[in-house]
């Protein structure tokens, strides 16, 4: 294992598992198709009951292929065939299943569908305690095979989600913005990624100084670095000093300003 794992700092990969959270309609999936994807090894999108690919700008279109999961066992089949490398069609030919980047679309539904499952495998119509408790395994090995499958694969993982408030009890005027799953599932799942970024939109009123027009903009922005009350994160040296957000990110705009200066 030393022998043929052995690699120097500089040498290691860096990891690309995203989480990427925030309301509906503050970019979420432009931002997250316009990740790596080449005629070859296209991006892959899982919408999991969210039909939101129409908010993808025609410039990001070319190599998206989009794949509509309604339940459990069906996304079980698609990250099978994506972690073996091919899928089979219906007259037995194999066909690759290679992808420079795999987005779940989003995590709030993937959670919908995994308590159906675990409610219908246990002949239940609603969650009980013993319920919750395979929930959350269910979430820690999806989460954990995101991870296996970036390193097998190389392809860039990107998970999305929509956000929702947690109050501390003793501060409420402390409100924690996490992604919309439960509390453990969704620190555990930005635990394991490197790169956590929260997108919101902002109004900006500005005045013409000629005309003393009043007008707002509007401007879609993604916090991409440690805050107190997200759980925004950069996996990068402490030296490297990176904006808190960024206005109109795309991933090419965050390779060259953060991922190209980590190594």
């Amino acid at each position: 294992i030393l022998s043929t794992r052995a690699k120097t700092v500089q040498e290691m990969p860096l990891d690309g598992v995203f989480v990427i959270y925030g309301d509906s309609g503050s970019g979420k999936t432009e931002l997250a198709s316009s990740f790596p994807k080449t005629k070859e090894k296209p991006l892959l999108l899982l919408d999991i009951l969210e039909g939101g690919t129409g908010s993808i700008s025609e410039a990001n279109q070319e190599n998206v292929i989009v794949v509509n999961i309604d339940n459990f066992k069906d996304l079980d089949e698609i990250l099978s065939d994506v972690e073996r490398g091919y899928t089979i069609d219906e007259q037995g030919n194999q066909i690759p299943a290679v992808y420079s980047t795999i987005v779940i679309d989003s995590a709030t539904q993937l959670e919908f569908l995994l308590k159906k499952f675990v409610m219908d495998s246990n002949g239940k119509d609603s969650m009980n305690l013993n319920l919750w408790g395979q929930a959350k395994n269910g979430h820690d090995q999806l989460w954990n095979m995101c991870k296996y499958l970036h390193k097998k694969t190389g392809a860039n993982i990107v998970v999305i989600c929509l956000p929702k408030e947690i109050q501390d009890e003793k501060d409420p005027s402390f409100n924690k913005v996490i992604p919309n799953l439960m509390s453990s599932a969704a620190y555990g799942l930005c635990a394991k990624a490197s790169f956590v970024w929260y997108t919101k939109v902002e109004k900006e009123t500005k005045v013409d100084a000629q005309t003393q027009e009043v007008k707002e903009e509007t401007k879609f922005m993604t916090y991409i670095d440690a805050h107190p009350y997200l759980l925004t994160k950069c996996r990068k040296p402490k030296e490297l000093q990176i904006p808190g957000k960024i206005q109109n990110l795309t991933y090419a705009k965050f390779k060259k300003n953060v991922i190209d200066k980590i190594k």
